[in-house]
């Protein structure tokens, strides 16, 4: 009787010990990563000083293919205890656009190589709001030869 005991006490404990291999079951669902913010790689698209990303927006700037392709939507907030003035901060802002080649466009729009971009500045309560929102360039589709 004694070996079918040590099989019986194995079986239980590599019954047991199998709940142990492979991803933990006890720890939550880890979050998602968060949206992709890349700032630094647009360097012709200025944040003024004093602002941080605002809370409880989706911020999205990326840049890929060496540049190439550009996505930026950005939503900023003034920091606390300061309340800067929507107008100077958009004339500080066309003074640095212009220097890094974006041209004024009809409508309140910048232009720069195909990309268009749009920059809204608002009080909004103790805080002053900016919203910057780059379209990219079409991309130009390959040629018919070129298609597989």
């Amino acid at each position: 009787m004694a070996p079918l005991r040590l099989a019986g006490s194995g079986a239980i404990l590599f019954l047991s010990l199998s709940g142990c291999v492979g991803p933990e079951r006890s720890v939550a669902a880890q979050p998602m990563a968060p949206p992709a913010f890349a700032a630094e790689r647009f360097p012709d698209i200025p944040i003024p000083p004093g602002f941080m990303p605002a809370q409880g927006e989706d911020q999205l700037a990326v840049s890929l293919g060496g540049g190439q392709v550009r996505a930026f939507s950005v939503t900023l907030e003034s920091r606390p205890g300061t309340q800067p003035d929507p107008v100077r901060i958009l004339a500080d802002l066309q003074r640095d656009l212009v220097s890094t080649g974006w041209a004024r466009a009809p409508e309140g729009l910048w232009r720069k190589g195909g990309e268009i971009l749009t920059i809204d500045a608002r009080r909004s309560g103790d805080a002053t709001m900016l919203r910057i929102l780059l379209r990219p360039a079409p991309v130009a589709a390959a040629p018919a030869s070129a298609r597989p």
